[in-house]
C-alpha cells in the first residue's frame, strides 16, 4: 500500500500483477479509497471481470464514470471530455481478459488527458510505455519455528479474523498459534486460499484443517514462492472446499457459475431448475462456506470461485446439465426480465425499473452474448430472441443507462437474423430512435425506412404505428414541416393498433403539440400538453410527465403569461425531487434561462446557463443542437451579455458552475441555496483556468505550459487572458501571488 502511494505521483499507470486469489482488487480497493484525497476529480472504479466482448471496454469505463450514457459521440472522446479535468484516478480492475483492449483504451486517455491517472489489476502487464508494473506478493507468513509475533503477520491476521466472523469467540491463543501459522505457510499466504480454511472451523479444529491440508497440497509444490506454485496452492483449497461440499452444494455451485456480478433468489431457482422453496438452504450453506457472498436479498460469487465453478460445469454430466442449456435457461430468465420491464415501466415504478436493470446490466449483457454468438451453436430462434431482447430493453437504452453499448447488441442482432419479422421491424425503429437522438439523421432514416418496409410487408400494425411515430419526432428535429402530418397519421396507427393511452400516444402527442406550437396554434398546444399530462397522472408516471410540463411551459411564454411558464417549469423541476431526470432538467434550466431573460433578470439568466453548459454538459450540448432549443437560448444570451458585459456575465455563468448538481435545482425553484458565492467574492476560474494559474505560479512559460497540458500554445494564451481579465490583473506576476496565497475555497471553486 505504502509502495502505490508512493508511485503514483511518480508514474501515470501503475499495473498490479499476480495469480488469482492473491489480493490485487483487495489491494486496489485500499488504494482507491487512500488517493481520494490526491484525486479532486473522483477515483471511478471499473470492474471489467464480468465483461466479454472487448469492443465494450470503452463503453464499460464511459457507464462506470458517467451514469447518464445517452446516445451520444463516440465513448472514448466523451471520455477524454470527462475525465479531462480536475485529475482524476481511473481504477481498471481485472484486465486480464481484455488486455490488448484496455492497454489500447489506457494509452489513448493517457495521451489525451495528462492530469489522468491509472491503477490497473491484471494476471498480466499492459505493456504500455512508461507502465509501472508492481507485483502483487501473497501476504507475510511466519518462518518455520517462529513462535513469537505471530499475530503481527497480515496472513495469520487475515485467518484469525474470518475465523472470528465464522466462529464467534475465535482468538488466538498459545495453544492454536502455530497450527494457524501452519496453516497460513501451506496457504502460501494467499488471501482467498486463507479466507476459504478458515471457515472449516465451523465443522473442523485448527489442527484438522492443517491436517487435511498436509494431506491435500504436495508440500515440494508449496511454499516454493513461484506463480505456478501458488497457483496450484489455490486450486488444491478449492478442491478441498469443493469436496466438503454436499452434492447439492456442489452441483449448484457450479450452475451459478453462468451468472455475471450478483443475482437474486428468483434468478437462481429459474436458472437452477430447482424447485422454489429448496434452493434457498443450499445457497445458505454456500454462504457459510464463502463460496457465495450474500448482500441483503443478492448473491454473487467470488471471481476465483467462479471460474473454478465454470470448470466444474465443464467438465461435468448430465446431473448438472450442459453449460449451454444452462446459459440458455440464464438467456430466458434475462429475457423475461426485459419484456417484464418493458411492459410495467411507463408508470409510477419506471425509475424501480430503470435501477433494476442497471443492477442486473452484466447478466443481460451475458444473456445477449449468448443469444448472439454464433461459435456456440445458437440455433436460429437464438436470433429472434435477441432481437426480441434488445427491442424490450428500448427505454433502457434511451433512458441514461447504457445508449453507446445498444448500438453494438442491435447491430449485432440485426445482422444475425435478416428475416422480416415483428421483432426485427421494432429492432429496426429502435435503432432508428437511438440514431435519431445522436443527431445521426441519415441513418436513423434508413433505419426507419427499413422497419418502415418489414411492418408493411409483415402487417405488423403496431411496428408501423411507433415506426410513424419515430419518423414524426426526426422530422420535428430536422424541423421538416411533414413532422405535424405524420404524428397525426402515427396517433391513428396507433389507435387501430389498440393504443390510446400508453406511452406511444404520449410521445406522439407531445411531436404534435410541438409542431402545433412552432406553427403559432398555441391553444391547441395547451390542450395537448393538458391530455399528455392527464394520461401521465393517470399512469403515474413522472418522467414523460416533466416533458408535458415543458410543453406548456413554452406554450404559455409564447402567449406572454411568464407566470404560468415558470409555474410548469419549475414543477417539472419538482416531479422528481430525489431521481431528477438529467434530460428534464436541462431542458428546464434552459427554458428557466429564457424566461429570466423575457423579465430582465440577466444575473438569472448567465447562472441558470452556467448551470445547463457544466452541470448538465451531455444534455445541454444534445438540447441546443435543436435550432428551436438554441434560437431563444441564443436570444436570452445576447441579451445578457450586453446588458452586463462578457465579464459580468462570465463571472455570473462560474457561480452556476460552482453551484454544482445538488444546488442548481434549488436555485432554479427560488429556494435559498448554501453555496451560492456572494457577489463580493470574485469570479470563479474554470478548473482549467486553476490549474494553468497554477503553472504559471511554478514559472512555467506559456510554450512550456502548452506543452505540459498539450494543448497549442496559443489555448495556453487565451486561458491565461480569461484569468487575467477575471481577477482583474494585467501580469503573470499578479497571477502567481494569488495562486500562491488565495484560501483554497475561493482556487478551488
Amino acid at each position: 500500500m505504502a509502495d502505490i502511494k508512493t508511485l503514483i505521483p511518480r508514474h501515470r499507470l501503475i499495473t498490479l500483477t499476480g495469480v488469482a486469489g492473491v489480493g490485487k482488487t483487495r489491494l486496489a480497493r485500499r488504494a482507491a479509497d487512500q488517493l481520494v484525497r490526491l484525486a479532486p476529480g473522483g477515483v471511478w472504479w471499473v470492474e471489467l471481470d464480468q465483461l466479454q466482448d472487448p469492443r465494450l471496454v470503452p463503453a464499460a469505463v464511459l457507464q462506470a464514470v458517467d451514469q447518464h450514457d445517452q446516445p451520444g459521440p463516440a465513448p472514448v472522446p466523451r471520455l477524454v471530455e470527462f475525465l479531462a479535468d480536475p485529475p482524476t484516478v481511473l481504477v481498471l480492475d481485472n484486465c486480464e481478459h481484455l488486455v490488448e483492449a484496455c492497454a489500447e483504451l489506457a494509452g489513448t486517455l493517457l495521451r489525451e488527458v495528462p492530469s489522468l491517472r491509472i491503477l490497473a489489476t491484471s494476471r498480466e502487464a499492459l505493456r504500455l510505455p512508461d507502465e509501472c508494473v508492481m507485483s502483487v506478493e501473497p501476504l507475510r507468513v511466519p518462518t518455520r519455528g517462529q513462535h513469537s509475533g505471530l499475530s503481527t503477520y497480515p496472513a495469520v491476521a487475515l485467518f484469525c479474523q474470518r475465523a472470528a466472523a465464522a466462529v464467534p469467540g475465535f482468538t488466538l491463543t498459545p495453544d492454536n498459534e502455530a497450527t494457524v501459522a501452519g496453516i497460513c505457510r501451506r496457504l502460501d499466504g494467499l488471501p482467498l486460499a486463507i479466507e476459504l480454511a478458515a471457515v472449516r472451523l465451523r465443522a473442523l479444529s485448527a489442527e484438522q484443517i492443517r491436517q487435511r491440508l498436509d494431506d491435500r497440497l504436495d508440500p515440494l509444490a508449496t511454499g516454493t514462492g513461484t506463480a505456478s506454485s501458488r497457483q496450484r496452492t489455490l486450486r488444491g483449497a478449492l478442491d478441498w472446499s469443493y469436496e466438503l461440499c454436499t452434492g447439492p452444494e456442489q452441483r449448484t455451485w457450479a450452475q451459478l457459475s453462468v451468472f455475471s456480478g450478483t443475482f437474486d433468489l428468483a434468478a437462481a431457482e429459474y436458472v437452477s431448475g430447482a424447485e422454489p422453496g429448496r434452493l434457498a438452504a443450499v445457497l445458505d450453506g454456500l454462504v457459510g462456506k464463502s463460496i457465495l457472498v450474500r448482500a441483503e436479498d443478492r448473491y454473487r460469487l467470488l471471481r476465483t470461485v467462479a471460474r473454478y465453478g465454470r470448470e466444474m460445469l465443464a467438465g461435468s454430466g448430465t446431473d448438472t446439465g450442459t453449460e449451454d442449456r444452462l446459459r440458455a435457461r440464464h438467456a430466458q430468465w434475462y429475457a423475461g426480465l426485459a419484456r417484464q420491464a418493458e411492459r410495467h415501466w411507463f408508470g409510477p415504478d419506471d425509475e424501480d425499473w430503470l435501477a433494476r436493470l442497471r443492477v442486473e446490466h452484466g447478466n443481460v449483457r451475458t444473456a445477449l452474448e449468448f443469444l448472439l454468438d454464433p461459435a456456440g451453436g445458437a440455433p436460429c430462434d437464438h436470433g429472434q430472441a435477441a432481437l426480441d431482447m434488445v427491442g424490450d430493453l428500448w427505454f433502457y437504452w434511451t433512458n441514461g443507462a447504457a445508449g453507446t453499448e445498444a448500438r453494438h447488441w442491435l447491430t449485432r442482432a440485426l445482422a444475425l437474423d435478416p428475416r422480416p419479422t415483428p421483432a426485427r421491424a421494432r429492432a429496426l425503429w429502435v435503432a432508428g430512435y437511438l440514431a435519431t437522438i445522436r443527431y445521426d439523421l441519415d441513418t436513423a432514416s434508413s433505419l426507419l425506412d427499413e422497419a418502415e418496409e418489414v411492418a408493411t410487408r409483415i402487417g405488423d400494425a403496431g411496428a408501423l404505428a411507433w415506426t410513424t411515430t419515430r419518423r414524426a419526432i426526426l422530422a420535428m428535429l430536422q424541423e421538416d414541416p411533414r413532422a405535424e402530418p405524420l404524428a397525426q397519421v402515427a396517433l391513428d396507427r396507433l389507435a387501430a393498433a389498440g393504443e390510446r393511452e400508453g406511452v406511444g400516444v404520449v410521445l406522439t402527442l407531445l411531436v404534435l403539440g410541438t409542431t402545433r406550437l412552432f406553427a403559432g396554434d398555441v391553444d391547441s398546444a395547451l390542450r395537448i400538453g393538458q391530455r399528455c399530462r392527464a394520461i401521465c397522472t393517470a399512469r403515474g408516471d413522472r418522467t414523460q410527465q416533466g416533458i408535458a410540463l415543458l410543453l406548456l411551459a413554452r406554450a404559455a411564454w409564447t402567449r406572454g403569461e411568464l407566470t404560468a411558464a415558470h409555474g410548469y417549469a419549475q414543477d417539472a423541476l419538482r416531479l422528481r425531487p430525489d431521481q431528477p431526470a438529467p434530460n428534464t432538467v436541462a431542458l428546464a434550466l434552459n427554458m428557466l434561462g429564457w424566461f429570466a431573460g423575457t423579465a430582465g433578470d440577466h444575473k438569472r439568466v448567465a447562472i441558470l446557463h452556467g448551470g445547463l453548459h457544466e452541470v448538465y454538459p451531455m444534455y445541454g450540448t444534445r438540447i441546443l443542437r435543436t435550432p428551436t432549443q438554441l434560437r431563444p437560448h441564443q436570444e436570452a444570451v445576447a441579451a445578457a451579455r450586453a446588458a452586463l458585459g462578457d465579464a459580468e456575465y462570465e463571472r455570473l455563468y462560474e457561480r452556476g458552475v460552482a453551484l454544482g448538481p445538488a444546488e442548481i435545482i434549488p436555485y432554479a425553484l427560488g429556494e435559498k441555496v448554501r453555496r451560492e458565492p456572494a457577489a463580493e467574492t470574485g469570479p470563479a476560474l474554470t478548473a482549467r483556468e486553476r490549474q494553468i494559474a497554477g503553472l504559471v505560479a511554478g514559472g512555467l512559460s506559456n510554450r512550456q505550459i502548452a506543452s505540459k497540458l498539450v494543448i497549442s500554445q496559443r489555448t495556453a494564451e487565451t486561458h491565461i487572458e480569461h484569468v487575467l481579465r477575471k481577477l482583474n490583473f494585467t501580469s503573470r506576476a499578479q497571477i502567481a501571488a494569488w495562486a500562491a496565497t488565495a484560501p483554497d475555497g475561493q482556487r478551488d471553486r
